[in-house]
């Protein structure tokens, strides 16, 4: 049996390499122009995989993590994430991912599986629609991922402790009874946690958390991901640089100044939004 000291030593150095794990996070890949940032042209989204393989970055999943022995990670590995699970990224991203062997996660909202998006804002343009659950079961069949991204989308700091259970626990039963495996990593809607989040989502049995790119390293389980939003006119350049210095001043200004209207939608669903809590 390994001596303690070398168990604790071996858990470090695997969080420790977790924790360098850079993790790009798109929302919508289609063609056209929409209000806001989360929409990314295929042109653009495939332009980001070629760069993406001719660095020799090594895409995985959250799964891999788990899986595979220390020995076998990659020397340089890459997670890719589509948060809110649209449509749309079986449509356009899967195929351009297929083509390159590239395995993604889809951060789902299971009480919208196949349905229409009315938990957000939508300015200006009909409610997108989410991926059924056929459509994850093909997705895990080809080697992808589906996490958590909770049953309502809503702003899981602002809820009380039986709504926060239910979010967390009832969404990963959904979608683990949907696609027939198991949902081990959860993304935080709007990117929003504290430690109370983190503690329930450790209760509901998640090893890993995503949330925004500030994301402060918790010292516990789950394991946290600060991820890296993607822009409809970031270039492999503008990837370059933020997964080289995501914590670069000037990054994490820009970023901030981006997603501060993202602040008001969960008061938007709080004054607009009230069937999500029924």
């Amino acid at each position: 049996m390994m001596p303690l000291r070398r168990m604790v030593k071996a858990r470090d150095s695997r969080v420790a390499y977790f924790r360098n794990v850079p993790v790009l996070v798109y929302h919508k890949v289609q063609p056209g122009i929409e209000l806001g940032v989360t929409t990314v042209h295929p042109r653009v989204f495939r332009k980001h995989l070629q760069w993406i393989r001719q660095q020799q970055f090594t895409p995985i999943t959250f799964q891999t993590l788990i899986t595979s022995p220390e020995s076998r990670l990659p020397a340089k590995p890459i997670i890719i994430s589509f948060d809110d699970g649209f449509a749309s990224v079986a449509e356009y991203a899967f195929p351009v991912m297929q083509e390159a062997q590239i395995p993604g996660v889809v951060f789902a909202i299971s009480g919208f599986l196949g349905k229409r998006g009315v938990w957000d804002v939508n300015l200006g343009s009909r409610a997108p629609l989410h991926l059924s659950g056929e459509q994850l079961r093909s997705l895990v069949q080809r080697g992808w991922e589906i996490g958590s991204h909770t049953v309502t989308h809503r702003a899981l700091p602002f809820l009380n402790t039986a709504e926060l259970k239910e979010e967390l626990d009832a969404s990963r039963r959904h979608l683990e009874d949907t696609i027939g495996g198991p949902v081990q990593t959860i993304a935080y809607p709007f990117g929003l946690t504290n430690s109370r989040v983190l503690r329930a989502s450790q209760r509901a049995g998640y090893i890993f958390a995503t949330g925004s790119p500030f994301l402060s390293h918790w010292k516990g389980q789950p394991i946290v991901f600060p991820r890296i939003p993607v822009f409809p006119w970031d270039t492999p350049g503008t990837l370059k640089k933020k997964i080289a210095a995501p914590h670069a001043l000037t990054y994490q200004i820009i970023t901030r100044i981006i997603r501060w209207p993202a602040v008001f939608s969960p008061i938007y669903q709080l004054l607009f939004r009230r069937f999500l809590w029924k």
